[in-house]
């Protein structure tokens, strides 16, 4: 039999103060309970259940399913949230087919999928153990179930594992004891519950029918199950940050914050310079080439990759987007786009979606293009709208130039081909083709199109009037 995930998802998140559930905001591009899922799928467990409430669950199963497509998730409803052991009891029908079975709650991005195969590990690895419970010494434990051990001189079990404890962190637990239901000594207790277990499936079965709801909350605590399992052990983990968990935007700022620096501190342990790591932000599933540097005020966002030798920002927002080596970014937008080799966009750029910019292009000052693809060594300086264009080799846009793709409601496409040369303030009226080596005169307005080595005059003759300003 498999080991199965459980992720407690059911909560209402109500300190978020948001209409949007709090599993749901995004930390470094995907959402809270999405880092969870990603790191139960790291540990190796394919088999992942998710319990959530009736409230916005067609948003949350939606989200989850768009950010990772190939998971095997399988959703189930907590209709009444009567607590944690209640929340399990829902996926009494999931947990049969199991071995173990590793529960954790879907506030906590910071887990690692190393953390947790572990975890997984040692449980398997002591056998006579029925649970193993994920545990951390925290500074302030307000808010966290306190652990209380079983005194060592009591635990034979403890005098068998001492060698390998020294190790692994190991000892057995007598119970666990919630914040609202401990005492004033208790709560001086600094080793807290990260509410993260591995149990064996048939022990957690049986627990769960044996709890009741006799406590200050009137519910039903997955902790419970403690006291009705013989044999529970207690791992402690290595970053007590991974356990911290998303309950106000307070919490959401500062997770954002660590994992952030995580992400930057892995890019620059592969070669990529961060000139200011407090004003960076470099999201999750993002990729940078080695002697890049990131300057200042720069956001890199999920699914972006970037190569060797560049130079981005400062303040450069890039998304979804492809870049190649050596590439030039300034005080620019980038949108799910390419980039090819040695290019140059910026300053003041904005690159909208569908994109394709070949090797060696000058995308510059105040323009902006769109939809549009862009054959090598094409200049495009400044102060220019390409919507919708085919654009080959060795054209140069003079200043002000646009290709006016709307006619206010369609889209029409244009091609201009190679070693073109567009005048400065013309107007480009799609749907058009101008053929290779063409010329436009500054200030036209083309509407037809263009055979190849024209000059293309569409504007009116200039008349002065002598002694008209008097």
């Amino acid at each position: 039999m498999k080991n199965k995930g459980i992720v407690l998802a059911a909560g209402d998140g109500k300190r978020m103060n948001s209409k949007i559930p709090k599993i749901m905001h995004k930390i470094s591009g995907f959402t809270i309970i999405s880092h969870v899922v990603r790191a139960v799928l790291g540990s190796g467990i394919n088999d992942i259940a998710v319990i959530i409430s009736d409230e916005n669950n067609n948003q949350l199963i939606n989200e989850l399913r768009n950010q990772l497509p190939d998971c095997n998730i399988e959703f189930i409803l907590q209709h009444r949230r009567l607590g944690t052991g209640h929340a399990v009891m829902q996926a009494r029908r999931y947990i049969e087919n199991s071995e173990n079975t590793l529960i954790l709650c879907g506030d906590i991005p910071l887990i690692s999928s190393k953390t947790l195969k572990d975890l997984i590990d040692i449980h398997e690895k002591h056998q006579e153990c029925d649970s193993t419970i994920l545990c951390a010494q925290i500074c302030d434990p307000t808010g966290y179930g306190r652990i209380i051990f079983v005194p060592d001189s009591q635990d034979g079990y403890m005098q068998k594992i001492e060698r390998i404890r020294k190790i692994e962190r190991i000892r057995k637990i007598e119970r666990i004891i919630e914040e609202k239901d401990a005492t004033p000594t208790q709560k001086l207790i600094n080793t807290v519950n990260s509410g993260i277990y591995v149990f064996k499936s048939e022990k957690l079965l049986m627990a769960l029918s044996n709890i009741d709801n006799n406590n200050a909350q009137n519910e039903y605590y997955l902790t419970d199950t403690i006291d009705k399992i013989n044999n529970v052990q207690s791992v402690n983990v290595e970053n007590s940050e991974e356990i911290f968990g998303v309950n106000d935007r307070d919490q959401l700022y500062k997770i954002t914050k660590i994992m952030n620096f995580q992400n930057i501190d892995c890019h620059m342990s592969s070669g990529v310079t961060f000139v200011d790591i407090n004003t960076t932000y470099i999201d999750c599933n993002v990729e940078i080439g080695i002697d890049t540097i990131i300057q200042p005020g720069c956001h890199i966002k999920t699914g972006s990759k970037i190569g060797s030798n560049c130079n981005i920002g400062p303040n450069t927002t890039i998304e979804n987007c492809e870049i190649g080596n050596d590439c030039f970014i300034e005080h620019s937008v980038l949108r799910s786009s390419k980039i090819g080799n040695k290019s140059i966009i910026g300053p003041f750029a904005y690159l909208r979606p569908a994109c394709d910019i070949k090797e060696n292009v000058k995308i510059g000052s105040f323009v902006e293009v769109k939809n549009s693809n862009i054959d090598n060594y094409t200049k495009i300086p400044h102060l220019s709208y390409i919507g919708d264009a085919d654009i080959g080799q060795k054209v140069n846009f003079g200043c002000g130039s646009i290709v006016v793709n709307y006619d206010g409601s369609k889209k029409y496409r244009s091609r201009i081909d190679d070693f073109s040369f567009i005048g400065s303030n013309s107007n480009l009226v799609s749907p058009v083709h101008l053929e290779s080596n063409c010329f436009v005169a500054a200030g036209s307005t083309i509407t037809q199109d263009i055979p190849k080595n024209s000059l293309a005059i569409a504007r009116s003759r200039q008349i002065n009037k002598k002694d008209w300003v008097k």
